[in-house]
């Protein structure tokens, strides 16, 4: 499950996101649910706001999700990106652990964001990133645009390799 903390959305517009324990129980896709649709909600008040919305991912905290988890995270990030691109400053992704690094790696390989993200290792380069925060235009994308089963199927092929070697 997704844990949403809104403190700091209010005033600043910061959302910090961080992964529950316990993905295995049988309300775990509805927690998920709820987080993402949290989230939306969040990105589509800043819209047209002249602030925009900083994400802060935890990923020291909780357990990273399965795949089949991670891939619907993906898919619904990928369904929302008209509003990502309005509404998202930027991502910044804090990370220890070399494993959850380079499924992240993988990810990002599949899934192109619309929006800068900062993947850092410690809380000062989180403070650096939400002390720095500039409006950054990312270049359009001249790709075709993946359908969200292509997208599903790239991030499945790329998540099964890394696990074959990791």
């Amino acid at each position: 499950m997704l844990i949403i903390n809104k403190d700091c959305f209010a005033q600043d517009k910061i959302l910090k996101v961080h992964c529950g324990n316990n993905w295995a129980a049988d309300d775990s896709m509805l927690m998920l649910k709820c987080g993402l649709d949290s989230i939306k909600e969040c990105l589509e008040d800043c819209i047209d706001s002249e602030k925009k919305m900083v994400l802060v991912c935890d990923c020291t905290k909780g357990t990273f999700p399965p795949i089949a988890r991670a891939m619907q995270v993906v898919t619904f990030m990928h369904g929302i990106k008209p509003i990502i691109k309005k509404s998202l400053e930027h991502t910044v992704i804090y990370v220890k652990s070399e494993q959850i690094r380079k499924w992240l790696d993988s990810i990002l390989k599949v899934y192109k964001p619309v929006r800068p993200i900062h993947i850092v290792k410690n809380k000062s380069e989180i403070k650096d990133h939400l002390m720095n925060i500039q409006h950054v235009e990312m270049d359009e994308d001249d790709e075709e645009q993946q359908t969200d089963e292509e997208l599903a199927e790239d991030l499945s092929e790329e998540l099964e390799s890394l696990e074959m070697v990791g």
